[in-house]
């Protein structure tokens, strides 16, 4: 008879798993953030390259995630638990993947044709892709043997969240700050005096190494300071793969949760890279970067004191698409209004940053009552699984993000850096880019909100009643419930 320890959790638990996501979120920070600019300003390579590599890498990265998850599932739990110990294991390989993805070789006198770049950038990038799976589908599983008390999944939730934005704060706040300098140039077309703003390779080369350090020192905090309590031992048999692939296909919370998310990360990627873009090019002023990027972390902090009381009120479906809403709103009035004030537009991005930001601390207390649905439906659990066909999703979405954003640049004519150097854009293209920064996330909110309020079934009352039917589910298979 297998037994389930109790579910209670204490700060360290939140702050631990926190830390798990601060580690990863610096390396995913990195990547999302400064991937595109670095390939496009630094490597030269052609917005059309980019978006094929970055498609059909992320695809063959996600396909990975599957096998990853039916193999730390069919892992026996150790003493340390089931899936933590991961986290130790693929955060020194993560960690070199991002240092390796952002090799300075023009500082160092090498310079890559463009067959060598395009080479270098795909092996790189692959590799990162691929730890970075390696440590996120056991640190996602992991929430859902922490515990199964829907009041410490929203805590967990909102820690993870809170840590996902700690550590995307270097990238987004401190490194453009660092790694851009100010250049004084002459628009093609008007002949008139613009600043724009360049890269330097050296410097975020240094700033990387520099994350990556931090990224496994904290990778190792999550696992010293997080315990596994749900300990199903019961069932050893193998995972078949196309059975829970069907189960999960039928599964209207599973599908719908997915396609959100698969939105979400959509939303969030393409912003954190194409307000680079507007930044440098539309505004030229790299403080934009820094105060943009605040618009999406400073809600974290203002929402922490309520949040909790909003969701256990009227739960967390309803409160995340009452948000979404807000957010497209937002974004749309940005594309109307076609402002050429910073202040402004800043305002408006921290109205839609408010009201996203609810999902995005929000997401994995979700993604946890999916898994708990698919145990009680199949009798079995079976999370790093599911959660990895889960990751396979929002990794193809990654994926997608950066296909349109760089289909976008494309299209509008952006001019990659030519022998390292980067070019001015005409006017006509950083309009564009000023279009499709407002109109791409407005889409994307829409349909989120949309998702979750008309398809996604587990409102407030199904989501409270879960632990009771896994309760009931659990005695029927043997399982019992022992407090420590």
């Amino acid at each position: 008879m297998s037994r389930v320890s109790e579910n209670r959790i204490g700060f360290k638990d939140k702050i631990g798993y926190a830390f798990g996501d601060v580690g990863s979120s610096l390396i995913f920070g990195l990547g999302s953030t400064f991937s595109m600019v670095y390939y496009t300003d630094v490597l030269g390579l052609p917005t059309a390259a980019l978006s094929i590599m970055f498609l059909v890498l992320k695809i063959v990265d996600g396909a990975i995630d599957p096998f990853l998850g039916m193999f730390f599932d069919s892992r026996r739990p150790t003493k340390s638990g089931k899936f933590k110990k991961y986290l130790v294991i693929f955060a020194v390989p993560v960690a070199l993947s991002a240092v390796l993805m952002f090799f300075p070789f023009s500082y160092f006198g090498i310079n890559l044709s463009g067959k060598q770049a395009i080479t270098f950038a795909s092996v790189t990038y692959l590799l990162y892709v691929v730890t970075y799976s390696s440590v996120n589908v056991p640190y996602g599983s992991l929430a859902s043997v922490i515990t199964d008390d829907q009041k410490g999944r929203t805590s967990l939730s909102t820690f993870r969240s809170l840590g996902s934005g700690l550590g995307g704060l270097p990238s987004a706040l401190i490194l453009p700050m660092l790694v851009y300098s100010s250049v004084k140039s002459v628009d093609k077309v008007t002949g008139e005096s613009i600043t724009v703003q360049v890269i330097k390779p050296d410097m975020l080369f240094w700033c990387v190494i520099a994350m990556s350090v931090a990224c496994v020192v904290f990778l190792f905090l999550s696992y010293k300071m997080t315990t596994e309590r749900i300990r199903l031992d019961e069932t050893q048999e193998k995972t078949d793969i196309a059975k829970t692939l069907k189960s999960l296909i039928k599964s209207k919370p599973f599908i719908s949760i997915s396609l959100a998310s698969l939105v979400l990360i959509m939303y969030q990627t393409f912003n954190v890279s194409f307000l680079q873009y507007l930044g440098k090019d539309y505004f030229g002023n790299k403080a934009f970067i820094t105060l943009s990027s605040l618009c999406f972390y400073a809600p974290f902090v203002l929402l922490l004191p309520f949040l909790s009381k909003l969701i256990e009120r009227y739960g967390k479906k309803e409160v995340c698409s009452a948000g979404l809403f807000i957010a497209a709103f937002a974004h749309l009035l940005l594309f109307i209004l076609q402002t050429k004030n910073h202040i402004f537009y800043l305002a408006l991005l921290f109205v839609a940053g408010t009201g996203a930001t609810i999902i995005i601390l929000q997401v994995w207390a979700l993604v946890a009552d999916v898994i708990d649905y698919q145990e009680l439906i199949r009798g079995k659990r079976e999370e790093a699984t599911t959660f990895s066909i889960y990751f396979f999703i929002r990794t193809f979405g990654n994926a997608l993000s950066l296909f349109f954003a760089n289909r976008f640049l494309g299209l509008v004519g952006y001019q990659e850096a030519v022998n390292g150097i980067s070019q001015i854009q005409t006017e006509a293209t950083v309009k564009g880019i000023y279009n499709i920064a407002a109109l791409f996330p407005a889409a994307c909110c829409l349909i989120m909100a949309l998702l979750l309020a008309f398809l996604y079934p587990l409102n407030k009352k199904e989501a409270n009643s879960l632990k009771e039917k896994l309760k009931v589910s659990r005695i029927e298979r043997g399982i019992t419930v022992s407090e420590t």
